[in-house]
């Protein structure tokens, strides 16, 4: 498996990226499985809520397995940290809240914009995940900046990083 190998204040960015995916990686999948436990063992709810609850349970635990595992082999500089580094700030940049559902899994600090009744700017640090049926009277869809910003410092050093072994392989032959 190859490394990454990015100067000081890169590395430094990218131990910071790591950092904050494998907190609110835990932090995701520790939710989400006390939820899940709640629902499973303490909910007085109907069997099929109780199941249809659990997939909104299961999310943040997979998504907090995703950051991690991500955080932390971006930590340790193995490029497949940078893919799956890249895969949960995609994840984490939609934002939504319905009457029937709320979506929002951070990977880091978050700044939201919302558009629709609860439009506006928030931020968080770190971000709390929210997945689940709210059943609340507002509307609104928004996108996570941060993921944005962070998809595009990720996607520079991939593309150095493609450009370097490009050149050394151009230079062997």
């Amino acid at each position: 498996m190859t490394t990454l190998t990015p100067s000081t204040p890169r590395r430094n960015l990218l131990r910071l990226i790591a950092a904050f995916q494998i907190y609110c990686g835990l932090n995701a999948a520790i939710l989400g499985g006390v939820a899940l436990f709640k629902y499973l063992f303490l909910s007085e709810a109907l069997t099929g809520v109780v199941f249809g609850a659990m997939a909104f349970c299961l999310a943040p635990i997979a998504f907090g397995a995703l950051a991690t595992v991500a955080g932390i082999l971006l930590l340790e500089g193995k490029t497949k940290g940078l893919s799956l580094s890249m895969w949960t700030q995609a994840i984490a940049v939609p934002l939504l809240i319905s009457p029937p559902l709320t979506f929002s899994l951070p990977a880091g600090p978050a700044v939201k914009i919302w558009l629709g009744q609860a439009s506006g700017l928030s931020w968080q640090l770190p971000g709390q995940p929210a997945v689940g049926m709210d059943f609340n009277h507002v509307w609104a869809v928004g996108v996570d900046v941060v993921p944005i910003l962070v998809l595009l410092f990720l996607a520079a050093i991939r593309r150095a990083r493609s450009v370097e072994a490009g050149s050394g392989s151009q230079a062997q032959g």
